[in-house]
């Protein structure tokens, strides 16, 4: 049914230290599945250029010339690097427009020979993705008394509110929530920098929604930094950072486009300290590969990563998309009382400082706490456990910067081997003391490519370190395997672990392929019957 390909690179990732930090939410826009939903992403008309270093505008205006079907629709900066979004000039191009076929691909003779052109650096498909919020519904909302996870009543809290005591409140702190269109001028949200927010959906600068269905964003801004003491209301995690709106989700399932994703992402990086992202993908059985752009975003932007609508109050608040601002105002806590702190040394303090308490996962009871080589305690879904800002505020107090870190890149196995019901394929690779000179893991890439014949959702993936951990890379995926089930392709995605945080990468590390046979059988069942 498959046959594997496996490319494993044990690297620790060496880049420029930052204190900026990005966070998503566990249904962030890489992570595609879970969902029956198999409404396809909308076909894109825009590309984006960026030509080499010695590009003027006069050879965008050439290249116009030589390609009349396009139109220069924008031109925009991220990071300092200029990039043009062309898009069809329907005036020129009626007979596509009533065909419906506009929808450009990578196979598009233009863009083939575009991508040739000599002062072309690349040309990238400006792709669009639905984007949905993931929050359950919730009715108006009681004050400080009944948020669990500041309030200490509870056995298991986050325990912020000793935080605050210590004089810690987000202060200084400059957080960007990348969400919904934001009421800016909520009285809960006092906070609010205005002149710095912007509405990525719309293009202006005005991030306000049109009305209240669109409360996502304000709610998730109040979770992270609501005023207190206003009696209005509940009060945010760091309740003096600074809240920057940037509006990306204009509409309920608004369809965007890469260009919108990295501009948002690299809104403001030069002062915003903290984004935050409680968004996901609709059609997620996808893996969608990250444009050109995006990726820039991602990697330059940030290292890592209540109130609503109408003045209005929210409770009931819960689901991954709550859990994300939550974490930021931990870090922003954390970040005011050590503003030297980098996105690595964020992340020690988390792994350092998480509880796992008596946590148990009833979705999925085969997913147990492990202890690791290091001797944490992890969980595929619950990582290092319950954030604790009060342990994590007063580790950072103290906190000496990481040193700079180390990257190492195992050679490629490639073994092939066939994938058949209820059969495992394998591969090995062995780390040499001798050839990688790192004793202590922060992050390990994996890179995994396997040919299927026929549905792609059966197939799981599993890295296992020399100490014996097991990190799930790849679950079994009944949607996705729903919709692979008539293609044959190759699947090829690189996985980034901190589950094994702490180990020596020394030794034996394996990656093993396992056909879940229950759901290939499902789905040729499924076919079948379709078809009698």
């Amino acid at each position: 049914m498959a046959s594997t390909r496996l490319i494993v690179l044990i690297i620790l990732v060496n880049r420029l230290q930052s204190n900026q930090f990005e966070l998503n939410n566990t249904d962030d826009i890489i992570n595609r599945e879970s969902s029956l939903d198999l409404e396809q992403n909308p076909e894109s008309t825009d590309i984006i250029i960026k030509l080499q270093p010695d590009g003027t505008e006069e050879d965008i205006q050439n290249i116009l010339s030589r390609y009349p079907k396009f139109k220069l629709s924008k031109q925009f900066e991220l990071f300092g690097e200029t990039y043009y979004k062309f898009s069809f000039d329907e005036s020129k191009i009626p007979k596509l427009l009533v065909d419906g076929t506009v929808g450009l691909n990578e196979d598009d003779n233009d863009i083939l020979r575009m991508t040739n052109e000599k002062k072309v650096k690349f040309v990238d498909i400006d792709r669009k993705e639905i984007v949905m919020t993931y929050a359950d519904t919730a009715n108006p909302d009681p004050e400080l008394t009944d948020m669990w996870h500041l309030n200490g009543v509870m056995r298991y809290t986050h325990r912020i509110e000793e935080v605050w005591a210590l004089g810690y409140t987000g202060k200084g702190i400059k957080v960007g929530v990348i969400d919904t269109l934001m009421q800016t001028n909520h009285i809960d949200l006092t906070n609010m920098d205005e002149s710095s927010s912007y509405d990525y959906y719309n293009d202006d600068n005005d991030p306000n929604p049109p009305d209240s269905t669109l409360y996502h964003g304000t709610t998730v801004a109040g979770v992270i930094g609501a005023t207190k003491g206003n009696n209005y209301c509940a009060v945010g995690v760091a309740y003096n950072t600074t809240l920057v709106a940037i509006g990306l989700l204009g509409s309920i399932t608004p369809v965007l486009s890469d260009s919108q994703f990295a501009r948002s992402l690299s809104h403001m990086y030069d002062t915003i300290d903290i984004y935050c992202n409680s968004y996901g993908s609709k059609g997620q059985y996808n893996y969608s590969v990250l444009g050109p752009m995006r990726r820039a975003a991602f990697e330059n932007s940030a290292r890592y990563t209540s109130t609503t609508i109408n003045s209005g109050c929210r409770d009931g608040l819960q689901g991954t998309s709550y859990a994300a601002p939550i974490a930021v105002g931990i870090i922003a806590l954390a970040l005011e009382a050590n503003n030297d702190l980098t996105w690595r040394d964020v992340q020690h303090l988390i792994v350092r400082t998480s509880k796992r308490y008596g946590f148990r996962d009833r979705f999925e009871v085969q997913n147990r706490w492990q202890r690791t080589g290091a001797g944490l305690w992890v969980h595929h879904r619950m990582g290092f456990g319950l954030m604790n800002a009060a342990d994590m505020v007063k580790k950072a107090i103290g906190w000496k910067t990481v040193p700079e870190q180390l990257t190492w890149q195992s050679q490629v196995s490639s073994p092939n081997m066939i994938l058949q019901e209820r059969s495992k394929a394998r591969s090995r690779i062995y780390v040499s003391r001798y050839d990688c000179p790192i004793r202590y893991l922060e992050h390990v890439m994996a890179t995994v490519s396997f040919d299927f014949s026929c549905c792609r959702g059966a197939v799981e993936v599993y890295l296992i370190s020399p100490s014996g951990t097991k990190v799930v890379l790849l679950p079994q995926r009944i949607a996705d395997a729903l919709v692979t089930a008539t293609i044959s392709d190759t699947f090829t995605w690189t996985y980034k672990v901190v589950h094994l945080w702490g180990e020596n990468p020394i030794g034996k590390w394996k990656v093993l392929l396992k056909l879940n046979s229950m759901i290939a059988r499902g789905m040729y069942h499924s076919i079948i019957e379709t078809n009698t």
